[in-house]
């Protein structure tokens, strides 16, 4: 089992942004946690990967800067949050040429998470 997290760049507008959004594998075992900071009054989006391992939690990637630096434009900071995270479970059966196991089901939690580049 699986996730996948993908963002999503829309133009609307909104007043209130959360401060982070969570999302878990479908075994709950995964967690991804994309947080907004105002650092330097640049908004700027890090991400975190952690694992439950019975009673623990690990730290698999740190917060890591979350963005896309283009010759023309950033979309790295002045990131604007423009409306709801959406949350959706998706499912994928396909077929291995070779392995052990031919017939593959996957599951996964995707979000989108609609921003805009504020600059």
């Amino acid at each position: 089992m699986g996730f996948s997290a993908a963002f999503c760049l829309m133009a609307q507008s909104c007043s209130h942004a959360p401060a982070e959004w969570k999302m878990e594998s479908p075994d709950g075992k995964l967690i991804v946690t994309v947080s907004a900071h105002n650092n330097d009054k640049k908004p700027s989006l890090d991400y975190m990967v952690t694992c439950r391992n019975g009673d623990r939690q690990d730290t698999l990637i740190y917060h890591s800067p979350l963005g896309l630096d283009r010759n023309d434009q950033s979309f790295s900071t002045g990131m604007k949050f423009t409306g709801s995270a959406e949350l959706q479970k998706v499912a994928d059966d396909y077929t291995l040429y070779t392995g052990k196991q031919r017939k593959v089901h996957a599951e996964a939690n995707q979000m989108t998470i609609p921003l805009e580049n504020g600059e």
